[in-house]
């Protein structure tokens, strides 16, 4: 059964798929910069973007509720870390690169052939301190602003 904390995850996925599609297409319009962490107004573009791939996309296909703010909240919220750099992300996704890799090359299990997402986002804060995210900080900090 579980408990009501594990469920929060559930029926998001379709919800982080038109999530990262929005923000492959804020890519291609900014030359491949991710949005800058903290940005309001880059937060809402993806928004936007989000809202405009979801209204051309097949009626079976379209994130239902969007305009929820618990919904929209994971977009604005993966508009705001999207460039950051987390190092326990990185050893996960290390794992399982790993294990897949092993996988395909002794031929024993079947590796993942689809998409895999790893829905984290509550372990991102709901905010930042107006310091950390200053021009002068983001300065500071030199190539590991990120």
């Amino acid at each position: 059964m579980g408990s009501p904390a594990a469920n929060v995850c559930y029926g998001r996925s379709g919800l982080l798929h038109l999530a990262f599609r929005a923000l492959d297409a804020y890519r291609a319009a900014h030359g491949g910069a991710l949005p800058p962490p903290a940005d309001d107004a880059a937060a809402e573009e993806l928004l936007g973007l989000a809202r405009g791939i979801n209204d051309t996309a097949p009626a079976d296909a379209k994130v239902k509720q969007l305009d929820d703010p618990s919904r929209s909240g994971v977009v604005r919220l993966l508009s705001r870390g999207a460039c950051a750099v987390l190092s326990p992300m990185a050893a996960i996704f290390g794992g399982v690169v790993g294990q897949e890799v092993i996988k395909a090359a002794t031929g024993k299990f079947h590796p993942i052939v689809q998409g895999f997402y790893l829905d984290a986002l509550e372990c991102a804060p709901e905010s930042l301190p107006p310091g950390e995210v200053s021009a002068e900080a983001l300065h500071a900090a030199g190539r590991y602003a990120a």
